[in-house]
């Protein structure tokens, strides 16, 4: 059974405060290798007027390794709004939890997925459930339908190509709806996701999603680099 690495947990990654503008040109896409830049933007998204700074969160590695769970927080980087539970299967298939607060807070959605299958499928507390699908061998994007009155169709695609940073688009209107921005050659931390205030009201839905592709693209690393060392 995997042990849960109990809190406080200590994730300060020696970065300076982020201030709400650099966070408002950030949702606009990073594309740099290096943790505290930020690069060009062209991702081909509208910026959305959202009255305010997206929400921020930072996601690390839990204290353990005898799991591949995350722990998700905000700017503080000090209370855990949000725990990933991902148990090691070498089967393929994914069974995740998060939940909000810590390991032991309330259900907010799972994740899962069938063996070597690229579709993951989320299901969230409420009874939302979506595919995210995958665009095809050659493609690197994931479309998942929103769970707004709309019923817009989202997507996940790599900033640019080739690159470790994502960008989730609203398909209706070209809005960019969040980024994620991977953490290269970091122990601990996996990257940052920012979020549109416009879009709060799916927050933990694209938070889900976010955690999902970030994932499945980490596994396909992973298994590409034992292929390379076999």
């Amino acid at each position: 059974m995997n042990q849960v690495p109990p809190p406080p947990y200590d994730f300060t990654d020696g970065q300076a405060p982020v201030t709400d503008d650099k966070k408002q040109a950030d949702l606009q896409v990073v594309d740099s290798d290096d943790e505290g830049a930020t690069g060009s933007t062209s991702a081909g998204g509208r910026a959305v007027d959202s009255g305010g700074p997206p929400t921020s969160f930072h996601i690390y590695k839990a204290n353990t390794r005898k799991c591949k769970d995350d722990v998700v927080m905000g700017d503080d980087k000090e209370v855990v709004q949000y725990y990933l539970r991902f148990p090691a299967k070498w089967s393929g298939k994914w069974d995740m939890t998060l939940t909000r607060g810590g390991p032991d807070g309330a259900p907010v959605a799972s994740i899962t997925k069938s063996g070597m299958k690229s579709t993951l499928h989320v299901r969230m507390a409420d009874g939302f459930d979506t595919d995210l699908k995958k665009g095809g061998v050659f493609s690197s994007a994931f479309t998942f339908a929103s769970s707004g009155d709309g019923g817009s169709v989202y997507k996940w695609k790599p900033a640019k190509m080739m690159s470790s940073n994502y960008v989730c688009h609203n398909l209706s209107n070209n809005d960019t709806v969040a980024t994620w921005r991977s953490t290269l050659n970091a122990r601990k931390k996996e990257g940052q996701l920012l979020i549109s205030q416009h879009y709060n009201r799916e927050l933990e839905v694209i938070l889900t999603t976010a955690l999902a592709v970030e994932e499945y693209y980490r596994e396909q690393l992973e298994q590409a680099a034992v292929a390379a060392a076999a």
